[in-house]
């Protein structure tokens, strides 16, 4: 992820595009030039910001090209260049073939039709930087790195516990729950957040979540599995992300088998698997110890049957269902 000093790094491009889906990495940058191009005393003479659909060419184009007031540049931040129109497009192509070397015109778009020439074009001559969403087994470090930027430690156990809570999740929900714990710390004293603290955040009792239910199930703990279930279950929890959350948990472990078998070992499963956490890795090839390849097997019919149950194909409550899964689960 790009720091602002490494986004404000002279010499600033005259053009500059940031396009991407993963919209919280994307506004950050935006406030990193929105707040760093010019001297904040002079920002309100050298500063503009637009929508690309309310913005008039002739006035975006006129302030770009005219000189700053008692700086040495003037910032333009154009938004929602996605929806830009033809006419638009095709007055900013003749711009930036010869910019104003005394603004930085920053454009901003959730995404972009690479096969129009006016793009092809802008890639070619503007600093592009580019936001994809960030993938599921990059969180954990993504999370990490920005409770580091904080003052934090969140060990790599109970960053994967709240990735695996967060599934799905965009990374502005993601930044809230983070804020939510720096908030704790600091009325706490605290620099380390360890399961109590999370479990706090998460409205959760210590270990009650949906990643200890699933590593209660792969150990085989009948006992442990079932608790946690009952819990989640009283919470204000989506009966129906629980099937899921041990879906994809047995996929892994059943991925993570096949590599085994094939000679990979941890690391190069970790690799294959874009598992930034190599301990995860471990874990599952110990908790592979429990089953054998029929048994995965016949789990993955539970889940497929209880799948189809949890739709309309049963007369049992959701609850009771998924106590019977966890149970046959656990007995495979």
């Amino acid at each position: 992820m790009s720091t602002a000093s490494a986004l404000l790094a002279e010499p600033l491009a005259p053009v500059i595009l940031l396009v991407g889906e993963e919209d919280l990495l994307l506004d950050q940058a935006l406030q990193a030039f929105h707040d760093g191009v010019v001297d904040p005393s002079m920002a309100d003479f050298n500063r503009d910001v637009f929508q690309a659909d309310e913005v008039q060419s002739e006035q975006l184009f006129r302030l770009a090209a005219s000189f700053p007031m008692m700086s040495p540049r003037r910032l333009v931040i154009v938004r929602g260049m996605e929806r830009a129109s033809a006419a638009l497009l095709e007055d900013l192509r003749t711009y930036c073939r010869n910019p104003s070397p005394s603004t930085v015109l920053v454009l901003a778009a959730a995404s972009v039709d690479g096969r129009k020439s006016v793009w092809k074009e802008l890639r070619q001559k503007a600093r592009v930087l580019e936001f994809p969403l960030l993938e599921a087994a990059a969180l954990p470090g993504w999370m990490q790195e920005t409770c580091r930027a904080q003052g934090l430690e969140l060990p790599r156990d109970q960053a994967a516990a709240l990735a695996e809570h967060l599934q799905g999740a965009s990374l502005r929900t993601v930044g809230q729950e983070l804020e939510k714990l720096s908030l704790l710390c600091d009325a706490e004293g605290r620099k380390v957040i360890d399961g109590d603290l999370l479990a706090t955040v998460l409205g959760t009792p210590k270990e009650v979540n949906l990643f200890s239910l699933a590593d209660a199930v792969l150990e085989r703990n009948t006992a442990r599995a079932v608790a946690i279930l009952k819990e989640l279950l009283t919470l204000a929890q989506n009966e129906y992300t629980l099937l899921p959350a041990l879906a994809k948990s047995f996929g892994r472990l059943w991925i993570t088998a096949t590599l085994r078998d094939s000679g990979h070992d941890a690391a190069a499963t970790a690799r294959i698997l874009e598992q930034r956490n190599a301990w995860v890795v471990n874990r599952n090839l110990q908790q592979l110890r429990h089953w054998s390849a029929p048994a995965l097997a016949a789990a993955c019919r539970l889940l497929r049957d209880a799948d189809g149950d949890l739709k309309g194909g049963s007369a049992l409550p959701a609850h009771t269902r998924l106590n019977l899964l966890i149970v046959e689960l656990c007995h495979q």
